[in-house]
């Protein structure tokens, strides 16, 4: 090829080139991007009709109604989205008879919702029959969370799951439907980080068949007001729900690891109702240290013993990740295990011994011990 000077000195033929790698970068790149936006739709349909499980109540592994959802706004921390969604009859075989009662399932603690959970499908059953409703719902949790649509009983395998994956700092970056196999969750973060607005942190116990442990003494709600502040006092709450009757003085124990109790802790009632609610507070300031911030209140029914059948425990964690200029970045109450020091602030000195602190209430003593470690 004839190179031909060119003004700024580079030949012609170079230029061809970097003009060929920017196109061929451009042509990649749009190729790419449809994967990306598939992975976030706020119209969600296609379900299989038939369940990729090995054994199943359905007859011929078929679902009873296919569904679509439609999202009015992309889902963001803590606001509201309404989802549209409307049923259609899939099967024309084994079709229950009478009215049939659609529920939404979710997970309190990942979502609020606003509006029914249970929808009566009343009317026609025939193949092609169709059932349309809507609800409003709020994210509060980062990971891979989500709702599903079922009929109970033998038609429960046929749930019509979506999901959606936030990032520990709230950025939306999966929503559809999730299919029996899916590995979307492998590709979302594990770390469940609460958010929060710039006026309080509540954090709630997950809802599942298998929590409350039959063993914790009470359910438990936790308000941080304001979020967390490095060098600031925030006041921490407690809500606690009795689950049986308690008639002795309990064991208190608070631990912080970068965190200071700066308040007196008080000691819980010694006679309590099942169901009577506790507001239990206590006063916290942030240290400006590296590190994973970590605040733990410890109840315990003294002298327990592990075979016995009591209530006698409750361990309420809370971490925190700060950013460099001291504002809460995340907080958990179920950890932040494996987390990448790329995420810790490094505008502070790391963790040392006299950052951490534990105070003890022995329901035997009046005394308070407090000691640093």
């Amino acid at each position: 090829m004839e190179q031909r000077a060119h003004p700024n000195g580079k030949s012609l033929d170079v230029k061809n080139r970097s003009d060929m790698r920017l196109i061929v970068f451009l042509l990649a790149l749009s190729l790419l991007a449809p994967q990306v936006i598939g992975q976030i739709n706020q119209h969600i349909d296609g379900y299989d009709q038939k369940i990729g499980l090995k054994w199943t109540s359905l007859p011929f592994h078929m679902r009873l109604f296919q569904g679509e959802f439609d999202f009015e706004q992309l889902p963001a921390p803590l606001e509201t989205v309404k989802v549209n969604f409307t049923l259609e009859i899939a099967r024309d075989i084994v079709i229950p008879e009478g009215d049939w009662e659609i529920k939404l399932g979710w997970d309190r603690k990942a979502m609020r919702l606003l509006g029914d959970s249970v929808f009566v499908w009343s009317g026609s059953h025939s193949l092609g029959s169709t059932y349309s409703g809507s609800f409003e719902l709020v994210p509060l949790l980062s990971g891979f969370n989500g709702f599903q649509l079922y009929m109970p009983g033998e038609e429960e395998d046929g749930a019509l799951d979506v999901k959606w994956c936030f990032d520990k700092d709230g950025s939306l970056t999966f929503l559809g439907k999730e299919e029996i196999g899916d590995q979307f969750k492998n590709q979302c973060t594990l770390h469940q980080c609460t958010f929060f607005n710039e006026d309080s942190v509540h954090m709630i116990q997950r809802d599942m068949e298998s929590y409350p442990d039959p063993k914790q003494l009470f359910i438990t709600t936790m308000t941080v007001c304001p979020p967390f502040n490095i060098g600031d006092t925030s006041t921490v709450r407690y809500h606690l729900v009795a689950g049986d009757d308690l008639n002795v003085p309990l064991e208190i124990e608070l631990t912080g690891r970068g965190m200071q109790v700066v308040s007196n802790p008080e000691r819980l009632p010694t006679t309590v109702s099942r169901a009577d609610i506790i507001d239990y507070e206590i006063k916290v300031v942030p240290l400006a240290v590296r590190g994973i911030h970590h605040l733990r209140l410890n109840l315990r029914r003294p002298g327990h013993l592990s075979s016995s059948k009591e209530r006698y425990f409750n361990c309420i964690d809370c971490f925190a990740v700060f950013r460099n200029d001291g504002s809460l970045r995340f907080i958990s109450d179920v950890g932040l295990g494996g987390l990448d020091e790329t995420f810790l602030p490094d505008a502070f000195p790391p963790l040392k011994v006299g950052d951490n602190q534990r105070i003890k209430l022995s329901p035997d003593s009046e005394e308070v011990l407090r000691y640093k470690f």
